[in-house]
C-alpha cells in the first residue's frame, strides 16, 4: 500500500461545512476524509492509503487530491493538490537449476536429469522457456507459454538425452538456459551448467 499524509485547512474568514477530500487514486473520487465543520485558521491532518496494482511498472505514481466545501454563507469552494510519489520498481529475476542422475550414465543409454525453474523476483513472469545445449543447441526442455510464474513459484522438470555409444569421456557437461518476460516487459535469463559423470565403456578382447 502507498500510505500518504496531508492536511486540509481553512485559510478564509468564514466557517466551512461539509468538507470532503477525495483522491483520483486508486479510482476517481475515492473518499479520503470528510469533515463536518472547519473553522477559520483550523488545520486538520489526515492519513490514508491505497493499494498499488501488482502490474504497475512505473517509478512514480501521481495523486491528485481535491477538497470541496461550503461556507456558512452558501458559497462553494474547492482546491486541488497533486504529488508524484516515488515507487520502488519491481525486480524481474529467474533462476534455473539442473541435477545429475543419482547413478552414472552409460554411453549408448539415456542420461536422465532433473531440475527446476523458479521466479526469484517480485513480479510475475510469462513465456518461461528452458533449453539445453545437449544433445543439440537450444533443445527445448520445458516451455510454459502463457502460464504465469508468480514470485517465489517454481516448476520442476525431468528430461533426458541419449549419450552416443562411442562417447569416451568420463563425464558430460550440459548447460541449461532459462528465459522469461516480466509483466512489465523486462526480459530475464539465467544459465546453469552441470557436469554429470559417465561410466566409460571398458574395452575387452578375448582370444
Amino acid at each position: 500500500a502507498l500510505v500518504f499524509t496531508g492536511s486540509v485547512s481553512n485559510s478564509g474568514s468564514l466557517t466551512l461545512t461539509n468538507v470532503v477530500v477525495v483522491n483520483n487514486q486508486p479510482a476517481p473520487m475515492t473518499l479520503v476524509t470528510k469533515i463536518a465543520m472547519l473553522n477559520p485558521g483550523q488545520v486538520i491532518n489526515f492519513t490514508n492509503s491505497y493499494m498499488i496494482l501488482s502490474n504497475f511498472c512505473g517509478t512514480n505514481i501521481s495523486d491528485t487530491l481535491m477538497v470541496t466545501d461550503t461556507t456558512i454563507c452558501g458559497t462553494n469552494v474547492t482546491d486541488t493538490a497533486t504529488r508524484d510519489c516515488p515507487v520502488t520498481p519491481r525486480t524481474a529475476c529467474i533462476v534455473v537449476e539442473k541435477f545429475c542422475p543419482l547413478t552414472n550414465a552409460v554411453p549408448g543409454s539415456a542420461l536422465v536429469f532433473s531440475g527446476y525453474v523458479s521466479n526469484c523476483g517480485n513480479i510475475n513472469l510469462t513465456n518461461v522457456v528452458v533449453v539445453n545445449n545437449q544433445p543439440a543447441p537450444n533443445t527445448v526442455i520445458t516451455n510454459l507459454g502463457n502460464f504465469v510464474l508468480a514470485p517465489g513459484a517454481a516448476v520442476l522438470f525431468t528430461n533426458s538425452y541419449l549419450i552416443p555409444a562411442n562417447y569416451c569421456d568420463t563425464n558430460i557437461a550440459d548447460t541449461l538456459t532459462a528465459t522469461a518476460t516480466s509483466t512489465c516487459g523486462t526480459n530475464v535469463v539465467d544459465t546453469d551448467t552441470a557436469i554429470c559423470p559417465v561410466t566409460p565403456r571398458v574395452p575387452c578382447i578375448v582370444v
